[in-house]
């Protein structure tokens, strides 16, 4: 696991809080500002339009510099142009405005990992989820697990793997980080196990085709492995994994 393997901070929540057409007036500058942080969010999550998202955050912070969303789509947005000096004091800013919003939490704990702050980022991901108003725990502990992961705390990683599957056994993205780990340690009927949950539940990815081919190759399973580096190869050719495995085959 990696950290750009961290799931997404949720800044996208205000947007299925209230939905605001663009023909509708705001009446006052709350709203206006509520209703530009949520376009602002938008056009840098779903759009990838990072110069119309600045726009519309820093009209939204102009309007009402109490936003707490206003903050935090801004610390996001400089924290993907590299302005991180400028992101740490909104998230800062947003979470104290709304100090028990597990959301702010969550993503500041992701910037906090990416600047290599793992003490301090898994502060904000348990901050999150301690709130027992949290609907969605899994995705902070996850994303601790990956922060772990990468600091070289395995062990720690997979205690909050555990406890987000056990939050919601459903969530894949979890399942395959516990398939990964496993096969890392050399458990591979562990390993095998959660691999298939997450089959279940998730369509292949080339990360997950790339830990299933490893995982079946080491259990033995070598025409399930085929079958998956074949799936790999052919819908994949152009991915990381697909790299990885032809590299390994020619070490083998």
């Amino acid at each position: 696991m990696k950290t750009k393997d961290f799931l997404p901070v949720l800044l996208l929540l205000a947007l299925l809080q209230a939905c605001v057409t663009s023909g509708e007036k705001q009446q006052s500058p709350d709203k206006a500002a509520q209703y530009n942080a949520q376009l602002g969010i938008n056009y840098m999550n779903q759009r990838g339009d990072l110069e119309q998202a600045r726009i519309k955050l820093e009209k939204a912070l102009e309007q009402d510099d109490g936003n707490a969303l206003a903050h935090a789509g801004y610390a996001q947005l400089q924290s993907v142009v590299g302005d991180k000096k400028k992101a740490e004091v909104h998230y800062r800013r947003a979470i104290a405005l709304e100090p028990l919003n597990a959301d702010h939490h969550n993503a500041y704990g992701v910037f906090l990992c990416g600047e290599g702050k793992t003490g301090q980022a898994l502060e904000e991901f348990d901050a999150a989820v301690d709130n027992l108003y949290y609907k969605t725990p899994e995705l902070a502990l996850n994303n601790a697990a990956v922060c772990l992961t990468d600091s070289g705390d395995n062990a720690r990683a997979e205690d909050y793997l555990v406890r987000a599957v056990k939050a919601n056994p459903k969530y894949s993205p979890a399942l395959l980080n516990l398939a990964d780990l496993n096969l890392g340690a050399g458990r591979m009927e562990l390993a095998g196990a959660y691999y298939e949950r997450y089959t279940q539940l998730s369509q292949e990815t080339p990360r997950s085709l790339w830990i299933g081919y490893q995982i079946m190759r080491a259990s033995g399973d070598l025409e399930r492995a085929r079958q998956l580096s074949d799936t790999l190869l052919s819908q994949y050719p152009n991915s990381k994994q697909a790299g990885e495995l032809l590299t390994s085959t020619v070490n083998d």
